[in-house]
Formats: structure tokens, C-alpha cells, sequence
């Protein structure tokens, strides 16, 4: 499955969703951002995460930094998953409508 990971997410007005940076300028959101912090995340319920999960998270963010745009629709299930867990959402709506092909 083909995603759009350079995609600006998008609030519900239609307006580029952005982060400050540390410079205190304006950075869009992209998916790709959103999707590569959401598998690096390690969240409180996972406290007992084995290596091997981290692993297969580590080298799904890899391959999408580098600008791979093909994900197995199991790749999908899992980034929706911590997406979902790591974000609110003014990020998982449009993130998910994103990885839906929408």
C-alpha cells in the first residue's frame, strides 16, 4: 500500500497543522513526522516492551525516513495503533483519514 508520508496534516478548518521549533519557528506536521515519533515512542503501558518489538518499530521508522512510501497493510495496523496511543485527535483524524487512503 502506497501512503502519502510527505503529506501536511491538516486541522479541521483545512489549516497546515504545525509544531514551534526550537528556533520558535513554525514547522508543518507532516505524517511522516507525526507517524516516526509515534514509533519511537515508548509509552507508559508499555513499560515491559521486549527488543524484538522495538527492533521491528525501529526499522518501520527507518524505512520510512527514507522515504519509502510502500507499507504492508500490517505496518498500517501497527503505526494506526501508536498513532493513535501518542497523539489527540487534531492528529489522529487526519493522520488516519491519511493511512486510509482518503
Amino acid at each position: 500500500m502506497k501512503v502519502q508520508f510527505g503529506a501536511v496534516l491538516k486541522s479541521i478548518t483545512g489549516e497546515p497543522l504545525f509544531e514551534m521549533a526550537e528556533d520558535g519557528k513554525k514547522e508543518d506536521v507532516t505524517l511522516k513526522r507525526a507517524v516516526i515519533n509515534a514509533l519511537m515512542a515508548i509509552l507508559p503501558d508499555e513499560k515491559n516492551i521486549g527488543g524484538e518489538e522495538k527492533l521491528k518499530r525501529y526499522l518501520l521508522a527507518q524505512k520510512i525516513q527514507g522515504g519509502n512510501l510502500e507499507v504492508t497493510p500490517e505496518e498500517v495496523t501497527m503505526i494506526k495503533q501508536l498513532v493513535g496511543k501518542v497523539y489527540g485527535t487534531a492528529v489522529v483524524g487526519p493522520a488516519f483519514k491519511l493511512l486510509n487512503g482518503d
